[in-house]
């Protein structure tokens, strides 16, 4: 008699057909199912549960132990505990065939959480024990002896020598990563030390071509995924490189029908590709798609003049964290599009210009940005007003 313990894992199987599982698992034995606080029996070509109605499905824990030489198993769904190809590796070294879909020679099947797989079930599948992921590590454990097959540690991908060399010392460290064995590299050992090395390096010379050689080994390696911290949920329809050349700011709309969600700031270190800062949430998104320009440095780098919301110019500082503006400018008279600014250099104030609505709108204004909020009706401007540039009765400069 073969039994299954119900504590680990899950199996479904169709009341219609214990019989053929009961023989598919177990020959002609009698198939036992146990928990730990009840019994149940299902004798050969009977579908009769001692401890219960059976009520769509029989829910069994693990998988009995077998020998799987020659099964034909399926795996659906990414497992969580496990990777695929280590499930795969495993199960093939066990004698068991791993196919991608299911045929009339399936005997087992085994889904990640949430998968279903398959709709609707083929009359075989419904005869093929499904089991959870637990099940599926159950089963490789006890069929290789109760415990996961010993791996072996890989040598160090650096030679013992690099333990003397000083983690700022560039040509030491590039000669180092160079003759590196990376098939070797381990990305949970070797990957922190060898990013603090870097950034010991970084603070002292900056960005060097030990980092670049670094970075296309790892991509070569396949084991490491280079990511940079990406916030933008909708399209980037805006971007401005500092004065100091040392940041670049890109600014995305608001995601497709969520205004509410607002726009992302990012600020990101040129030279070494890092997201320095992120600022979400901006009302009505940043810019608006092919307008140019509307993301704008002060001369020091520190603050950024940003058209939001469709045309309202709104003051951030680079380092900020705050969705809030520290200053506002909404005077487009309606305008629903960006109009043209020009941020002054010290960062504190705007050359505005809109010629929408009223009449000849805003013309050559310029606007104080640095704190609160200002609200301006230009269709009632006057042209003595102080801060408009002065204009003769034909609206040109005088």
């Amino acid at each position: 008699m073969r039994d299954l313990d119900l504590v680990h894992g899950e199996l479904i199987l169709s009341p219609l057909n214990l019989g053929d599982v009961q023989a598919h698992l177990s020959g002609e034995d009698d198939l036992l199912v146990r928990a730990p606080s009840e019994s149940a029996s299902v004798h050969s070509g009977s579908s009769r549960i001692r401890s219960g109605e059976c009520r769509g499905s029989v829910r069994a824990a693990t998988v009995p132990v077998m020998d799987l030489r020659g099964r034909t198993v399926v795996l659906f769904g990414e497992f969580h505990s496990i990777d695929t190809d280590e499930a795969v590796r495993r199960l093939e070294s066990l004698g068991a065939h791993v196919r991608d879909t299911v045929t009339d020679e399936t005997d087992l099947m085994f889904f990640a959480d949430g998968e279903q797989g398959p709709i609707p079930r083929t009359e075989h599948m419904l005869r093929v024990p499904e089991f959870d992921e637990v099940g599926l590590i159950g089963l490789l454990e006890r069929e290789e002896g109760g415990q996961p097959p010993a791996s072996e540690e890989p040598p160090p991908f650096l030679p013992q020598a690099a333990d003397t060399v000083a983690p700022d010392d560039d040509e030491a460290l590039y000669a180092l990563l160079e003759g590196a064995d990376w098939t070797a590299f381990t990305p949970d050992r070797d990957l922190p030390p060898l990013r603090a090395r870097l950034a010991c390096l970084e603070r002292r010379l900056g960005v060097t071509d030990t980092h670049r050689l670094a970075t296309r080994r790892l991509c070569g390696t396949g084991k490491a995924l280079l990511r940079h911290s990406y916030g933008h949920d909708a399209e980037v329809v805006g971007h401005s490189m500092s004065p100091d050349g040392r940041y670049l700011a890109t600014g995305s709309w608001y995601p497709e029908a969520d205004y509410d969600q607002g726009g992302v700031l990012q600020i990101w270190e040129v030279t070494s590709g890092r997201c320095v800062n992120t600022i979400s949430g901006i009302e009505g998104g940043v810019g608006w798609p092919d307008y140019e320009r509307t993301i704008q440095w002060s001369s020091d780098s520190s603050r950024l003049a940003v058209i939001h919301a469709m045309s309202v110019l709104g003051l951030w500082s680079a380092s900020g964290e705050d969705a809030t503006p520290l200053a506002t400018i909404s005077a487009a008279d309606g305008n629903p599009r960006p109009s043209p600014f020009a941020f002054a250099p010290d960062g504190r104030s705007v050359y505005y210009h809109c010629t929408t609505n009223g009449d000849g709108g805003l013309q050559g204004c310029v606007v104080p940005l640095d704190r609160g909020a200002l609200f301006w009706m230009p269709c009632h401007m006057t042209t003595d007003h102080p801060y408009a540039m002065a204009r003769g009765p034909s609206g040109r400069r005088a």
